[in-house]
């Protein structure tokens, strides 16, 4: 069966695989599902250059839309994501730009790469799951605006048993 045309009952497609195109009521939260974050005016840089869309994120996936083209769309499990980090990306919308790129595998095995772009920059911060934030001289990299208030040394790393 297509995976456009999976039923809405599937279990946990959402997590597993990176699907384009989807019939708009394959975007609708699944039961369990629910919204982390939502960006809006994002432009799917890489595949959609100009188009601003809607980026929501869940707890199983990234969903993303164009706002003028609802058919035009992304659903990116999370269990897909190999990489995450940000470069400047020539955007339609914004120019030269920070973006996200995210690096994924579907179950076919065929790797893709996501660059998103979107008005607001600092909202990636957020974004960053699984990459890192400190430099080479375990200092934090800041974003425009931002400010460090303090540092704890002997914080734990509990994903990799690290001392920072």
């Amino acid at each position: 069966m297509p995976k456009k045309d999976m039923a809405l009952s599937d279990t946990m497609w959402q997590y597993r695989d990176v699907l384009f195109d989807l019939d708009t009521r394959m975007l609708r939260l699944a039961a369990g599902e629910s919204i982390v974050e939502r960006i809006d005016n994002v432009e799917d840089t890489k595949g959609n250059n100009g188009d601003r869309g809607l980026l929501r994120i869940t707890n199983l996936r990234l969903i993303w839309h164009a706002v003028a083209v609802p058919r035009i769309n992304l659903s990116i499990g999370h269990n897909t994501i190999t990489g995450i980090t940000t470069r400047v990306a020539k955007s339609k919308i914004r120019g030269q730009a920070e973006s996200l790129y995210i690096m994924s595998k579907g179950l076919s095995g065929t790797k893709f790469e996501f660059v998103f772009t979107c008005v607001n920059p600092s909202s990636y911060r957020e974004m960053k799951m699984r990459t890192t934030l400190l430099n080479s001289e375990e200092k934090l990299i800041l974003l425009s605006l931002e400010t460090q208030c303090d540092r704890i040394d002997g914080v734990w790393n509990l994903s990799s048993d690290q001392v920072r």
